[in-house]
């Protein structure tokens, strides 16, 4: 179990029950053993304390409010043996569109796929095409428990094991903790739980439907294929409930993909946020545009877009499109500058927290030189200085801080070598990972029966 986190009702974290093992580890044992034997879960070690916690500053109106589920340790520990058991067989029951939480699946496959399918919405004169970034409404609170006690039978779970989570899921008693007092209580009546170990699991399951139902509509031709996806039959793409739909640019395919979305919604209770739904669409005339926002209440959105944390964009990334990312450290060191921080210190920052921030982006990206100079001069003033913003004075040049402890730096990521190691991570994928849709479109798009060291194309996602 995870340390370090908020207490449930009962007031015992994970700490206490690994500090006193030697005393209650045998009682532990015992309660777990019987929920499995009796499939019963008691009010008291299935309540959850609810915590608000702002949105915004001078939060006022409950909406404003987001709130955090607080759940008793014994009860995680139940949930978790649950869900590592649904984890041995989710990669076979979970299509390849679904990347979240699934083992061997990876965030940033969805971020160039993704790439790939829109690279050349900035041109004119193509075929007519829409991308929707879906927004789902409140999407672990709306779950309906009978659509997915229905999906576990469906998925042919024995009956025991859906009993037990009928037992977990579907008998929760809520408190709203108000600065730090706790108050009501209330039975839930829908929606998973987010901080229970189930929660992830169970809801990828559900949207997996969604994209057995999106992928069907496409093959009975209620909707158009995106160009360029027919021959994979590439629909969509999920990171949990991060939704993106590909589709021809027509009226006609939109009708058939609303309709997809309003039948999951009557029978799972998850909808979508239409406020918060994006289109990208290129290739289609003036009134046919017009004619769509107005007839599906949607706005025309345009690129770039961050998805998932990354920019998702038509062209090739470029030095504006990782402002982002120099804004994200500028405000990291900014914030750690006032710290009367030592020397040992802003290095431990730099060496976890800025190559954690930007190990991200260059797992997916090939980041610009200039890019590079800008993070690499940033990190150097705050490890001199304690501040950025001062170019001189430092006493060690850069690419010997970033040698190894071996030889004689300090061990600092060299942001060229592990953005090179990345790219060579990826190309390693070409060959030897299966069942990625990734792998399988640039295989087919690119390499088909040509050699992948003949190609020169630099526009692909990786490059």
């Amino acid at each position: 179990m995870p340390l370090n986190k908020t207490l449930g009702p009962d007031g015992f974290p994970a700490e206490f029950f690994k500090a006193t093992w030697d005393i209650l580890g045998s009682e532990i044992s015992l309660s777990v053993l019987n929920f499995f034997q009796a499939s019963f879960m008691p009010t008291s070690l299935n309540s959850t304390s609810l915590v608000l916690i702002p949105k915004r500053p001078g939060a006022e109106e409950l909406k404003d409010f987001r709130p955090i589920a607080c759940l008793n340790t014994l009860y995680k520990i139940i949930t978790k043996l649950l869900s590592e058991r649904i984890k041995l067989v989710l990669p076979s029951l979970v299509l390849s569109n679904q990347t979240a939480f699934v083992k061997d699946r990876l965030l940033l496959e969805n971020v160039l796929l993704a790439s790939e399918v829109m690279q050349g919405y900035h041109r004119e004169g193509i075929s007519s095409r829409i991308t929707l970034k879906v927004d789902i409404s409140k999407a672990f609170d709306s779950v309906r428990w009978d659509f997915l006690l229905s999906v576990l039978q469906a998925y042919k779970f024995p009956s025991s094991f859906i009993t037990w989570i009928r037992s977990c899921v579907c008998s929760p008693s809520f408190s709203v903790s108000i600065n730090g007092v706790t108050s009501g209580y209330f039975k839930g009546k829908t929606g998973l739980r987010q901080g229970d170990p189930l929660s992830p699991i169970l809801f990828v399951l559900i949207m997996n439907v969604l994209s057995f139902m999106l992928n069907k509509a496409a093959l009975e031709g209620h909707y158009g294929y995106h160009p360029g996806c027919e021959d994979l039959q590439l629909t969509h793409l999920c990171f949990a409930d991060d939704l993106l739909i590909f589709l021809e640019g027509s009226e006609r395919s939109l009708r058939g993909v609303f309709s997809v979305l309003s039948d999951f919604e009557k029978m799972s209770g998850l909808g979508i946020n239409l406020q918060k739904t994006s289109m990208f669409c290129q290739g289609l005339d003036g009134a046919s545009l017009d004619n769509i926002k107005t007839l599906f209440n949607l706005e025309a959105s345009s690129l770039p877009v961050r998805y998932l944390g990354l920019p998702l964009s038509s062209k090739k990334l470029s030095i504006a499109d990782c402002d982002p990312l120099l804004i994200q450290i500028q405000k990291k060191l900014d914030s750690w500058t006032n710290k009367l921080l030592s020397f040992a210190g802003r290095l431990t920052l730099l060496s976890s927290v800025i190559s954690g921030i930007v190990g991200f982006w260059t797992s997916a990206f090939i980041l610009p030189k200039k890019v590079i100079k800008r993070i690499n001069s940033l990190s150097s003033s705050f490890l001199w200085h304690g501040k950025t913003g001062i170019s001189a004075g430092a006493k060690v040049a850069w690419n010997l801080l970033s040698s190894p402890k071996i030889e004689g730096g300090l061990g600092i990521k060299d942001i060229v070598s592990w953005n090179n190691a990345s790219a060579l991570k990826l190309i390693w994928m070409l060959f030897f990972r299966a069942g990625s849709i990734w792998v399988a479109w640039i295989r087919r798009r690119y390499v088909s029966n040509s050699s992948f060291w003949a190609l020169n194309d630099k526009n692909y996602s990786y490059s």
